[in-house]
């Protein structure tokens, strides 16, 4: 663990905290940096509600705890994908060793591969970058639009709406009452 605490031209003052091996040596490392972080800090509540687990990390407030809260959790979901991963490895030992027959790892390796592929989702989903991501509140939004390659531009229509366009008249040419815009919330 470390903490970047000063970012300045390219140069960075970074501290390194120690690393976890264990549940306890996190716990530790974690009070560690609080302090460090803690110290001489006021805290900005904006009042913002937890996102769903599973999503992307939520920010809910200015101080630099919300970082290590999102380590944290990153951290036990890799720590959940290891587990069915030693189990199927486990399972294939005892398969090699003639403990378990062939139908039981099978059923075995179906419910822990269910189980991995549920954490790698999760997984997948807290790393996804917004498609709206320098751009989204930015005073020269249209610029920036202006400038974006076609797969950007696609990427955040997906993100905000749902275009639909429905079927013309034969030889009618373009009729926008025929486009459907439906906003996401």
């Amino acid at each position: 663990m470390q903490i970047v605490y000063s970012f300045h031209r390219g140069s960075r003052d970074i501290e390194y905290i120690g690393s976890a091996h264990d549940d306890a040596e996190l716990e530790l490392l974690k009070a560690v940096a609080r302090q460090r972080l803690a110290a001489g800090q006021g805290e900005l509540d904006l009042g913002l509600d937890a996102g769903a687990p599973g999503g992307p990390l939520p920010i809910t407030a200015s101080r630099m705890e919300c970082l290590l809260d999102a380590l944290e959790q990153a951290w036990r979901v890799r720590r959940e994908a290891a587990s069915p991963r030693e189990l199927l490895d486990e399972q294939a030992r005892l398969h090699a060793r003639r403990v378990i027959d062939t139908r039981q790892l099978a059923v075995g390796s179906a419910e822990l591969r269910i189980r991995l592929d549920q954490v790698e989702s999760v997984l997948a989903q807290a790393a996804r970058v917004s498609p709206l991501d320098g751009i989204a509140g930015r005073s020269n939004a249209a610029k920036l639009w202006a400038a974006l390659d076609l797969g950007r531009r696609r990427e955040i229509l997906r993100a905000l709406a749902t275009v639909t366009v429905l079927p013309a008249k034969r030889g009618c040419g373009f009729e926008p009452d025929l486009v459907q815009i439906t906003w996401h919330r």
